[in-house]
């Protein structure tokens, strides 16, 4: 799948070049701002982090809505090529507590608590910078395929403590996990505009990206065996980014604006690696960002 959308991509870039006289360019001015309000919800796997006794049920923390943003710029070049730079932004956390007899299911020992509780934060970045160029195959239909470069980073941090905890040295036991990632790769993939009625527009974008990264592990666990671990180590990871949405063109005092609202959904396969104290590096489950965006361009 990845080699036929590279494949399609490149496609794309031929058939512009080739009729490089034929089409017109939407982005009419030579440079454009624009910013965006989200509105995203992180989901996560492996955050199970105790077992109740008395049903089995698995007990995890999950995120709500929180507010990030979107901001950047896109110059015009020459025959309908551009280069546009944007920051995207998503810091969120979640919390959970539980009461009852239950099992402390990320301890290297077998522990049993009546209380407990985990707290979550994911602070997540990335800054975009690519080159494309804008193919109207229509006059109610245009691409713009597009590569270039993507840095991303993040930091999360996750705390459990339980109490009244039998089987270890006390009676309270804490697991300490902090998970740091930045990364550099690139990003390929092509953005759609079908024309609907009087400057009203339906989007659909695409992208991939393939990062070269460095994690940063730490871990502590207090409790039976009170241990502590580090790691750094490099991997190859994949972001697959979709959007959704419209947009609405017009003209005001002679600047060119657009108002856009839409969804959006990025995925990170086996993004998180975890590390229990005294034990190695392991994929604990998917990242994803999902959500609204709402936003604003204007050109001069």
């Amino acid at each position: 799948m990845l080699q036929r959308f590279l494949c399609f991509t490149a496609f794309t870039f031929g058939l512009a070049a080739f009729n490089a006289d034929s089409y017109a360019t939407p982005l009419k001015k030579e440079i454009s701002f624009f910013s965006e309000a989200l509105l995203w919800q992180a989901t996560q796997g492996g955050l199970e982090y105790t077992q109740l006794v008395s049903s089995g049920k698995f007990i995890s923390v999950e995120y709500d809505y929180k507010w990030g943003f979107r901001v950047g710029a896109d110059y015009r070049l020459c025959n309908d090529w551009d280069l546009c730079v944007d920051w995207t932004r998503l810091h969120t956390s979640a919390s959970s507590n539980t009461t009852g007899a239950q099992n402390i299911i990320d301890s290297s020992s077998t522990l049993l608590a009546t209380a407990g509780s985990y707290k979550s934060s994911v602070h997540w970045d990335t800054l975009d910078l690519d080159l494309g160029r804008f193919i109207c195959l229509n006059s109610n239909f245009s691409v713009r395929p597009h590569v270039g470069l993507r840095s991303a980073w993040s930091n999360e941090q996750n705390t459990e403590s339980f109490s009244g905890v039998t089987g270890g040295r006390t009676a309270t036991a804490s697991l300490y996990f902090k998970n740091d990632f930045w990364g550099l790769g690139i990003r390929a993939g092509i953005d759609t505009l079908w024309r609907v009625y009087n400057g009203l527009s339906i989007y659909g974008n695409a992208a991939i990206s393939l990062l070269r990264g460095n994690y940063n592990l730490l871990s502590s666990e207090s409790g039976a065996a009170p241990q502590f671990s580090t790691s750094n180590f490099q991997a190859n990871k994949q972001i697959t980014d979709l959007q959704l949405g419209l947009r609405w063109d017009s003209n005001l005092c002679g600047y060119d604006i657009a108002i856009i609202a839409g969804w959006e959904q990025h995925f990170f396969s086996n993004f998180y690696q975890w590390q229990l104290a005294g034990l190695a590096p392991t994929p604990n489950g998917d990242l994803g960002l999902s959500g609204f965006n709402f936003g604003a361009q204007i050109s001069f």
